[in-house]
């Protein structure tokens, strides 16, 4: 069972993912922020910043010896990640490769073979648009160091000092994209 602390800030969270579900599944790319409204890029913005937060806050959970649960920061990325993905040409290509969306690629893709998921993420961000990329990159890593009461204490804490580090990553290029850095083509 969840705690009460992440249910409810799982929900908003799930009720956006829901919302996002078809973000990536549209046939037309992302056009360019230069090219969107300005009302469009405020929101992409707002959201990152709000993403931000949340994400401080499972990383505050995580150093005080919490484990976070594996629901809560996987509906975050999979929101961060269809929110990035629609502002980044090449991150939309790379997660709706093949006609699947955000989801598909975390289930065909990224889970069966992390480690490549994120040497690709990294090529691609020396590519460009770093602040979004590198915020894919970090959340993608964070999935990979959820840790489970059921593993030993020494072997959680290495998780959770793992995964804190992935969520300061994320969380700094969250803040850095949500300022307007690096976001353009």
């Amino acid at each position: 069972m969840f705690r009460e602390s992440l249910t409810a800030s799982a929900r908003p969270l799930a009720i956006a993912a829901l919302f996002a579900l078809g973000a990536c599944q549209s046939p037309t790319p992302p056009a360019a922020l230069e090219d969107q409204d300005p009302e469009e890029v405020e929101e992409l913005h707002r959201s990152l910043g709000e993403y931000a937060s949340t994400v401080d806050g499972l990383l505050q959970e995580t150093r005080q010896g919490e484990n976070v649960s594996s629901f809560a920061l996987g509906m975050l990325s999979y929101s961060i990640l269809t929110t990035v993905s629609s502002s980044d040409r090449h991150l939309y290509e790379y997660f709706c490769a093949d006609g699947q969306g955000v989801e598909g690629y975390l289930k065909t893709r990224f889970q069966p073979h992390p480690q490549l998921e994120l040497a690709a993420l990294d090529q691609m961000r020396s590519e460009g648009n770093s602040a979004l990329r590198t915020s894919a990159r970090y959340t993608l890593e964070a999935l990979t160091h959820i840790p489970h009461s059921n593993d030993p204490p020494d072997v959680q804490q290495r998780k959770r000092d793992e995964l804190a580090a992935a969520l300061k990553h994320t969380e700094t290029s969250l803040n850095e994209a949500a300022g307007g850095g690096a976001v353009h083509y």
